[in-house]
């Protein structure tokens, strides 16, 4: 898996175009988006974010392997609390029999004061 590392600011709204490696279509395929704080804490501690499949994150282009991540500022907004946050994203199929992890890297979800 290529590492892509990624940048954004604490509570912005974002939309992400994400190709997965591999090869073959992906329709009728399950995936899930983890934001976690360290990559190695993988089923030790829950995700800060998940997206999955029909709640922020969709598949645009079946054949292309491509899907679109949507991050809302409140999936950010209380991440962050007067510094930057370097987070391991990985999206993963989580089709039984099929778990592998398809794209990755880190994020850096920078802070910034948000007036509302």
């Amino acid at each position: 898996m290529r590492q892509r590392n990624l940048y954004m600011w604490r509570g912005e709204d974002i939309s992400l175009t994400i190709v997965l490696e591999g090869s073959g279509s992906i329709a009728d395929q399950d995936f899930r988006f983890d934001l976690r704080g360290d990559r190695e804490e993988e089923d030790t501690v829950p995700a800060l974010v998940t997206k999955t499949i029909g709640d922020g994150l969709t598949i645009v282009d079946p054949d292309a392997r491509t899907l679109l991540l949507v991050l809302n500022s409140a999936d950010t907004i209380d991440l962050v609390d007067g510094q930057d946050l370097v987070g391991w994203w990985e999206v993963a199929s989580v089709d039984p029999g099929n778990n592998a992890s398809l794209a990755g890297g880190f994020l850096t979800i920078r802070n910034r004061s948000v007036r509302v």
